[in-house]
């Protein structure tokens, strides 16, 4: 929990709802800071709880329109479909100028929060990344879902929540990193068999599991995994070269 006082009265930010919930069980609590009012707690973009302090409107420019805006222990905030209310606390709370772009801060940010890993769960397990964020926010504008899925799926945080998935999903088939070396390894050693295709689904198989470097993204890797059906992958394992095209095929798309 973090505390400041402004005026001597003290503010937080709970790291949690379950957090929140210890210190005030019967407090309503939007789900939506953006839709908050002044003075009400409000959930973050990364799950925290916090104090609406102010909520206004200030002139853009020398227009005669006007855009609002929150005030909260993190920061000022322009209310948009693209405002993003997340991470650290800044020095001055006072200011815009101090704040990082939302995107900036999203990307930069190591640590995943509970919403980012029940999200990196969803495609891990083939749901579409939209539908995902849907699912895993509190937001039902499927155009801020694409933007932020996109966003989420770019940083090294939830990329190695799915790299964990992917692997786990693979010790529970058996493809194990010791069990694909040693398949290469007697495909290498038998020099008389033409073996080409399981050679191939080997490769793109130790790729998916990061045993070497490449640039590919492991969203796109546990896309290519996911379209192996369970029959493709025992034929890999039993070297059947009549369902082994398939395997190939999956892999040139």
């Amino acid at each position: 929990m973090y505390e400041k006082a402004i005026n001597g009265k003290s503010h937080y930010i709970f790291q949690s709802e379950q957090a929140f919930r210890k210190q005030f069980p019967s407090e309503e609590l939007y789900r939506d800071w953006k839709e908050a009012p002044e003075g009400a707690w409000a959930v973050t973009d990364d799950g925290q709880v916090l104090e609406i302090l102010k909520k206004g409107e200030m002139r853009k420019g020398q227009s005669n329109s006007y855009s609002p805006y929150v005030r909260t222990l993190l920061g000022m905030r322009i209310i948009n479909e693209h405002t993003d209310l997340s991470g650290t606390p800044p020095k001055h709370i006072y200011s815009f100028s101090e704040n990082k772009t939302p995107t900036k801060r999203r990307l930069e940010r190591e640590k995943y929060n509970g919403r980012e890993f029940i999200f990196a769960q969803y495609v891990a397990k083939g749901l579409d990344p939209i539908d995902a964020y849907l699912r895993s926010f509190p937001t039902n504008k499927r155009s801020h879902a694409e933007l932020s899925a996109k966003l989420l799926l770019k940083t090294k945080r939830v990329q190695k929540l799915i790299s964990q998935k992917i692997e786990e999903k693979m010790d529970s088939l058996g493809l194990s990193e010791e069990w694909l070396l040693d398949e290469v390894r007697e495909i290498i050693e038998n020099r008389g068999a033409k073996d080409n295709n399981k050679l191939r689904a080997l490769d793109m198989l130790m790729k998916i599991r990061g045993m070497f470097p490449t640039s590919e993204q492991k969203t796109e890797s546990l896309t290519v995994f996911q379209g192996f059906t369970p029959e493709q992958l025992k034929a890999i394992q039993k070297g059947d070269t009549k369902k082994l095209k398939s395997v190939e095929a999956e892999i040139e798309k």
